[in-house]
């Protein structure tokens, strides 16, 4: 997959009246994906115990390799196909893997001709209960073969963090995805979304153990808000592909004195908005910006307002109806 400074070595999606209806015949019976969903496994004391998956219908699962916190065996799924699943986690470890400090677990198909789909779909997992903190990386990778029997490549990549503490809650959610192996390489098509939410709560830094001279009063929050959408949406259900756009045709003016953000089918739009109040030494005062860039606009992509010079809203971490409609809701 490409890291995001080279995204733009993928067209944008535009896509001709030609290439949609071809897609619409993107409908034939060859999807591949892991043959069970992942998590499908206990841990005690580090023994992995993987019967709740491997006891379902037209599946049976063969130990290659057993150990604390370690286990890799064969998944015959039938006509699903034959993978090799590796389950890591800490030595030791107990519970359900969605709660669990650490976990790792990949689907890779095994060398059988008569049966391989050539995928990969790989899940992993660190938490940490006292910092809040969560991150959960995913990546799949699957073929498609579309009505005139050629192969193509569906690759999803999603990842989500998050921090929880008494100064600071951050949220991150990454989702890209994209068809490749077309004939003429131009055609490949890629989507993502970007969300970024940051809460900052800040008090008086001399409010410590025994100290009284400290003014209990003294507070400040930050928030910053990141929305970033781009491209296609790929979705494969019942063996079908189908192909919509993250970003439908729009516009937003967030000041009628300054431009209007328009934006086709597809484009790569941006918003942020940042809001702040502080109440210091008997003194407060609230803040809000906002702004919209179309990415993919010749001219005129930006615009922005301020209300640091208007009476704030009540709640200043909500959108402020002077910035015009929010952000256009996109999957």
């Amino acid at each position: 997959m490409s890291s995001e400074s080279d995204f733009s070595v993928y067209r944008r999606p535009r896509l001709s009246a030609a290439l949609w209806a071809w897609l619409l015949l993107l409908s034939t019976p060859s999807h591949g994906g892991q043959a069970i969903p992942f998590g499908g496994w206990t841990v005690n004391s580090g023994t992995i115990d993987t019967d709740p998956s491997c006891q379902q219908l037209n599946v049976v699962c063969k130990v290659l390799v057993d150990g604390n916190g370690f286990r890799q065996e064969l998944v015959d799924a039938g006509s699903e196909g034959l993978y090799i699943r590796t389950i890591i986690t800490d030595d030791n470890a107990t519970g359900d893997p969605d709660l669990l400090p650490f976990e790792s677990e990949t689907f890779t198909p095994f060398d059988d001709t008569a049966r391989a789909t050539w995928s990969f779909d790989s899940r992993t997992a660190i938490r940490d209960v006292a910092t809040g903190f969560t991150s959960v990386a995913m990546l799949d990778k699957d073929p498609f073969v579309d009505a005139s029997n050629n192969t193509l490549t569906v690759w999803n990549v999603d990842m989500t963090q998050t921090i929880n503490t008494a100064e600071i809650v951050s949220d991150f959610q990454y989702m890209s995805n994209e068809v490749t192996g077309f004939a003429d390489p131009a055609n490949d098509i890629f989507g993502k979304t970007i969300d970024i939410d940051t809460d900052l709560f800040l008090s008086d830094p001399n409010c410590t153990a025994g100290n009284a001279s400290c003014d209990p009063n003294w507070s400040a929050t930050q928030r910053f808000v990141q929305r970033d959408r781009e491209g296609m949406l790929v979705d494969v259900f019942a063996d079908t592909l189908t192909v919509t756009p993250i970003t439908t045709q729009g516009s937003m003016s967030l000041d009628p004195s300054v431009v209007t953000v328009a934006w086709n089918d597809g484009d790569a739009i941006s918003t942020h908005w940042i809001a702040q109040t502080d109440n210091q030494g008997g003194s407060s005062f609230s803040m809000n910006y906002q702004s919209i860039t179309n990415n993919d606009a010749l001219v005129d992509p930006f615009a922005d307002f301020s209300s640091s010079s208007m009476a704030p809203p009540l709640d200043p971490f909500a959108w402020d109806a002077n910035f015009g409609p929010p952000p256009p809701t996109l999957p």
